[in-house]
């Protein structure tokens, strides 16, 4: 499969449209990406298709996706993190553990998708697009988004400044001008 999600047979979402992406630094310095596509496929239509998953692979049938999903995928609570671990029947901040749910849905109380979660161990798993976990090797956390929450996010990360005093550069340093 070659390794770019723009042609349709790979994404399986259809054409691209459009995209957002913003590279951030974490404060530790880390790069990641917050990225938004407009794709030619409704969300109706893909999650017929079950293109974002958030279950736990079978190991038997997809290994190499069950790796990656035990690897990347698996959300553990850390009081730093998320405020957890949680008591039983409560969630964290994150909102693991997840509901269970024989259908992924979208819930107009949360403004928010729900995602399909048949056992307990798929209450863990961040949602993620197999394609993309399979080319990226890394975490994400990919999620289908309503109009009402788009505006939200974007404005959360089009202007959040990054931590540049996390970085030890001097003045003048061509690392230093990338980030600011």
């Amino acid at each position: 499969m070659e390794p770019c999600l723009e042609k349709p047979a790979n994404s399986n979402w259809g054409h691209l449209s459009h995209f957002f992406e913003r590279v951030e630094f974490q404060n530790r310095g880390a790069p990641h990406t917050h990225t938004i596509i407009w794709v030619e496929k409704s969300i109706s239509e893909m999650i017929a298709e079950n293109i974002i998953r958030s279950d736990l692979p079978d190991p038997n049938l997809e290994p190499e996706l069950y790796q990656l999903v035990i690897t990347h995928q698996i959300h553990t609570c850390s009081p730093t993190k998320c405020g957890g671990p949680v008591p039983p029947g409560q969630t964290c901040k994150k909102n693991f553990p997840r509901p269970y749910s024989l259908v992924t849905y979208y819930d107009t109380n949360e403004c928010r998708y729900i995602y399909r979660c048949i056992t307990e161990r798929d209450r863990w798993v961040v949602p993620y697009h197999p394609a993309t976990l399979l080319i990226w090797n890394a975490y994400m956390n990919i999620q289908y988004v309503s109009s009402k929450n788009l505006g939200k996010y974007l404005s959360k990360y089009v202007v959040k400044s990054e931590p540049s005093y996390v970085f030890n550069i001097s003045e003048g340093d061509k690392y230093r001008e990338h980030i600011v």
